[in-house]
């Protein structure tokens, strides 16, 4: 579990292919992260991503290596990276660690992307367009997770009439995440709340 408090922004050192029985490529990165070392085995966080430490060597940083299954490579962004890209980092909630955003499982719903970006002074708005299958587990002001950020949706009350959101961004999170490097036109992984989805499935039982 993770509660989308990003705790550094790491960066993508190698990229390669690595083979599966159903013949298509996963994906082998290794990721250069600002934080101490995990132990091997250890889940971590990566643009939202829940993924497992293979490797972990500790120099000038700390670089870690990770595998994607083809299935994550289809349902995230990551079949968009490449080497140079920034990745936002957050590692595996401990028992007693403070709940600082929401809840978050690492396990991606769909993929957003950016429609508009406007500047407002030091804050910043982002519109996210989104598959409409999704709205029913949209509320205004409820939790979303948008590239592994714990944000706040801004939409009007008839969200089923909606095919985006608006989140704000702080100037510390548009400083110590990936959204500053991000474009109009580019994707973003999305989690939405988990009670929401459990809400919806116990109105469909």
């Amino acid at each position: 579990m993770f509660t989308g408090l990003i705790q550094g922004l790491g960066q993508i050192k190698k990229t390669g292919a690595i083979g599966s029985s159903m013949g298509d490529a996963g994906a082998r990165w290794i990721i250069s992260i600002p934080l101490a070392p995990p132990k091997i085995g250890a889940s971590i966080a990566i643009n939202g991503v829940c993924s497992t430490v293979v490797t972990c060597k500790n120099g000038d940083t700390t670089g870690i290596t990770v595998d994607y299954l083809p299935e994550t490579l289809k349902k995230t962004t990551f079949n968009q990276l490449t080497e140079g890209d920034y990745v936002n980092v957050e590692p595996a909630l401990k028992y007693g660690d403070e709940i600082g955003g929401h809840l978050m499982t690492g396990h991606i719903d769909t993929t957003g992307n950016i429609t508009d970006i406007e500047n407002q002074g030091e804050f910043h708005r982002l519109r996210i367009s989104y598959p409409p299958a999704f709205s029913k587990y949209l509320i205004s002001k409820g939790s979303i997770a948008i590239e592994g950020i714990s944000l706040t949706v801004v939409m009007d009350d008839e969200i089923s009439q909606q095919s985006h959101f608006d989140v704000h961004i702080i100037p510390h999170t548009w400083k110590h995440t990936n959204l500053q490097y991000l474009s109009i036109g580019n994707a973003v992984n999305l989690e939405f709340d988990q009670a929401g989805k459990y809400a919806v499935r116990q109105k469909m039982v």
